[in-house]
């Protein structure tokens, strides 16, 4: 999964550097790279406490969801969904940014509240809900 990642971060700079984009990301592009990186901690933190994702099951908003579930769906919104927004609808796109972290909060924080034994899972997963709910301004350029 490594070298996944290094790989599709390389094209993605390749890809810029042959657009001609700015090296610099911007504040909210900083944003979702911190919760991305913090979504792979909690991952890492879930498997050296035994906690096994796909058996770990709640009831959220009348829906059964597992903890699987629910992280790779903050996953697609950070890595896929958000930058395409962005592309697509420039700054335009916060509005939608902030309702899917709103809901994404929502369930991290129900997530927390079912594992009780796990309190550095519990502590991570907490620091990202906040993460969400702290969406950047636009900046003025």
């Amino acid at each position: 999964m490594k070298a996944r990642r290094v790989l599709r971060a390389f094209v993605v700079a390749l890809l810029r550097t042959l657009r001609n984009e700015a090296a610099n990301a911007d504040a909210i592009e900083r944003w979702r790279l911190s919760a991305s990186e913090q979504l792979t901690a909690i991952e890492a933190q879930a498997a050296r406490e035994g906690v096994a994702p796909e058996a770990l099951r709640l009831r959220i908003d009348r829906r059964e969801m597992s903890m699987a579930l629910i992280l790779a769906g903050l996953r697609f919104h950070l890595d896929e969904e958000f930058p395409q927004l962005r592309r697509r609808f420039g700054d335009e796109s916060l509005g939608v940014l902030r309702a899917n972290c709103l809901d994404d909060s929502f369930r991290l924080g129900k997530l927390a509240d079912a594992l009780p034994a796990a309190p550095a899972l519990q502590t991570r997963l907490r620091a990202l809900a906040q993460h969400l709910l702290e969406v950047p301004e636009a900046e003025a350029g």
